[in-house]
């Protein structure tokens, strides 16, 4: 996503933690991009996945 973005900077970005991101080290995403320090990028960043999991677990129970 970041290697398409208009932003010079994001680009960079993307190519500097390419290698890091396909081993599970996203810290300079995120705080490369404004993740962490943006109230409102952070309430998606932590809402979405505690809704998989009420969604997982509700598919797992009622199965």
């Amino acid at each position: 996503m970041l290697l398409f973005a208009k932003s010079d900077g994001y680009k960079v970005l993307a190519k500097a933690s390419l290698i890091l991101c396909i081993f599970n080290v996203n810290e300079p995403v995120l705080y490369g991009v404004p993740v962490i320090f943006n109230p409102i990028m952070i309430i998606p960043f932590l809402v979405a996945p505690a809704i998989g999991f009420v969604l997982l677990m509700a598919l797992c129970i009622s199965v």
